[in-house]
């Protein structure tokens, strides 16, 4: 609405129009009360005809809300805060691979409902399962396995290459294989942080702790780990390692001796009866991940 005084208008008047009283009648209510221009038959001939709500109604008499007239505004807020919440959680979920960790527990889930009746009755049928990357494969057959397997008691140890049912599928073997061992031992290299199948071993065996309530992880660290070699999708693993004790294998040979006595002493602890849970006493104590000089 052009300024009255730059048309040099004295009267003004545009009464009984049809007005349409939404948000943007202030503009004319506004020009009302700022001009000098004398508007005739004010306010009485100025009344709304729709909506429907203010029919009639003068428009010097109105009152909207600051919402009600800036709804706009705000839905265009509300969209944005909306969008930048889905790229965040998106981001997120790429970031730790969420969608992993859900499809994972599904085929948890899954594998459990046809779980055997010998397992539901707390039977084990190893002292351990061994989860390692292949690349170590040579360390745990040649020097895992051969002082286990050989020691007096002798261990009864399942590993994947020689212990999986054939025609069965893989996450089924490795539930089956976690829920009939006394203890899961993961032996944690760089190879291993870098395995998906070695990261659906860890899920599996974590869940079953929770199943079982008993402390049944033993996280043996081959080799130093340094710490940005953990992909962030695998954050249960960089979890465990802050809040579980593990064992470390000796670079000193003179100290092989004492490592083998703390792990077959925790591997048959009371392995018949399955009576007994393993302190953390009975696993050698590291206060906090591993030392900067170490990670």
């Amino acid at each position: 609405m052009h300024s009255s005084q730059s048309l040099d208008l004295v009267e003004l008047k545009f009464s009984n129009n049809p007005f349409e009283c939404f948000c943007e009648i202030q503009t004319v209510f506004n020009y009302v009360q700022q001009a000098q221009t004398a508007i005739l038959e004010w306010p009485n001939q100025y009344q709304c005809d729709r909506p429907q709500k203010f029919k009639g109604q003068a428009i010097q008499f109105l009152k909207f809300s600051p919402i009600e007239c800036k709804i706009p505004l705000f839905v265009g807020v509300l969209l944005a805060c909306v969008v930048l919440l889905v790229a965040v959680c998106i981001m997120l979920c790429i970031k730790y691979n969420v969608t992993w960790y859900i499809r994972t527990l599904w085929l948890w889930l899954k594998a459990k409902r046809a779980v055997d009746v010998s397992l539901v009755e707390n039977k084990f049928e190893y002292n351990a399962f061994i989860s390692y990357s292949e690349y170590d494969s040579s360390w745990v057959k040649d020097v895992l396995l051969a002082q286990l397997e050989n020691s007096d008691p002798p261990c009864r140890i399942c590993i994947h290459e020689r212990d999986f049912k054939p025609g069965k599928s893989i996450i089924n073997n490795i539930i089956d294989c976690i829920s009939k061992s006394y203890k899961t031992i993961f032996i944690l290299s760089k190879h291993f942080v870098q395995s998906e199948w070695c990261h659906y071993e860890l899920f599996f065996a974590h869940q079953q702790v929770f199943d079982d309530k008993k402390d049944s992880l033993i996280l043996l660290l081959l080799e130093p780990i340094p710490k940005n070699s953990i992909p962030d999708r695998f954050c249960k693993l960089r979890k465990l390692m802050n809040r579980n004790t593990y064992l470390e294998w000796p670079q000193n040979e003179f100290q092989r001796g004492f490592f083998w006595k703390r792990l077959k002493a925790v591997l048959n602890l009371d392995f018949h009866s399955c009576s007994s849970q393993v302190t953390q006493q009975e696993i050698i104590q590291i206060p906090d991940l591993i030392p900067e000089h170490h990670m």
